[in-house]
């Protein structure tokens, strides 16, 4: 009998996030993954639409650059690293590595590409509430024409010595479920720091086992087990094996220093702390009643699998997490994204 293949794909391009309606409060597990920093360091004024805005067009005249370089012949994909860092870097190369497998080419534009519309503005050029670099969260519409009840994308900019680079992208953000901006933007206490730190392995455990008991609207993470097929449907099953980013395989994120690393980014807004946690996860894709699961052609010769049907295959994919982190009580989900695959 001719054996059953599943074609093992993640869904690329879709924002894999809804609006969660649960809340509550309930203890966090501990985690020893927090660091201490004074109370009394100086409070910097919030970014405001302005400066947030300013931020967003430069890093896309100069996005507009990369495009023409890295997914064009000679596939310069080092192009990416003037503006690009952390699982968008990633992802950079995976597009580079499609791109050179296709015919079609991506030729700047011959005007520049259009801004997207900011809505909301979190933290500060200045400093961090946690002490790392200098980072802005953009709120925006890709598309100037959108309403302001339509769904936005969160966009991550860091500071980095050598300017702005996006760090993260996160869609299907309802500005609903944002907090009001605020201002000053005041550093985190050390016990906010380690509410921010206990909220990292709840998340990361509700994403591998499904109970999500422990954070409140928990939609987002819902739909991404299920687009990953974490439910054993389409005859295969997939572990959804995520880590802080930046850390190696194997991590135990409830060990692991997360706050003040590249895997959380935290600004503080009023009563609250606002948070971009970046996972790096591993898909264990496992064949399920005797069949076989076998990646895309394309998605095999970009990821260095040899295509053929197999019991299991192994894919990689980041998922950033836009969640509010209240100083007592479950961190609340607003959006996460796991639309970016890496090789």
């Amino acid at each position: 009998m001719a054996q059953r293949i599943r074609v093992a794909s993640l869904a690329i391009g879709i924002a894999l996030a809804l609006a969660g309606c649960a809340s509550g409060s309930g203890a966090a597990p501990s985690s020893t993954g927090s660091r201490t920093a004074s109370p009394s360091t100086p409070a910097d004024a919030a970014a405001g639409h302005a400066e947030a805005a300013a931020i967003v067009r430069d890093y896309v005249d100069r996005n507009d650059v990369a495009i023409a370089r890295a997914l064009n012949p000679p596939y310069d994909g080092k192009a990416w690293r003037a503006v690009d860092s952390g699982p968008v870097l990633a992802a950079d190369a995976y597009d580079t590595k499609r791109a050179s497998l296709r015919t079609s080419r991506h030729p700047k534009p011959s005007s520049p590409t259009k801004a997207p519309r900011v809505l909301r503005a979190y933290g500060s050029s200045v400093r961090s509430s946690d002490g790392q670099e200098p980072w802005v969260l953009a709120v925006a519409h890709r598309d100037a024409a959108s309403s302001d009840t339509d769904l936005a994308t969160a966009f991550v900019y860091v500071k980095r010595s050598t300017g702005w680079r996006l760090d993260a992208s996160i869609g299907a953000v309802r500005l609903e479920s944002l907090p009001a901006e605020a201002k000053p933007m005041p550093a985190l206490t050390a016990a906010q720091r380690q509410a921010a730190a206990d909220a990292v392995p709840v998340v990361i455990d509700a994403v591998a086992t499904g109970g999500m008991g422990h954070v409140a609207d928990p939609a987002p993470l819902i739909a991404y087990r299920k687009v990953v097929r974490a439910d054993s449907s389409n005859g295969y099953l997939v572990g959804a094996n995520c880590r802080p980013w930046g850390t190696t395989e194997g991590t135990d994120a409830a060990t692991a220093t997360v706050v003040g690393t590249d895997a959380l980014r935290l600004t503080r807004v009023g009563s609250r702390t606002l948070a971009v946690l970046e996972l790096d996860c591993r898909l264990d894709t496992y064949a399920q009643d005797g069949g076989k699961v076998q990646i895309p052609p394309e998605a095999a010769r970009i990821e260095g699998d040899d295509g053929k049907p197999k019991d299991s295959v192994v894919r990689r994919s980041s998922l950033m997490i836009l969640m509010s982190i209240p100083d007592a009580g479950k961190p609340k989900i607003i959006s996460a994204d796991g639309t970016y695959l890496i090789p």
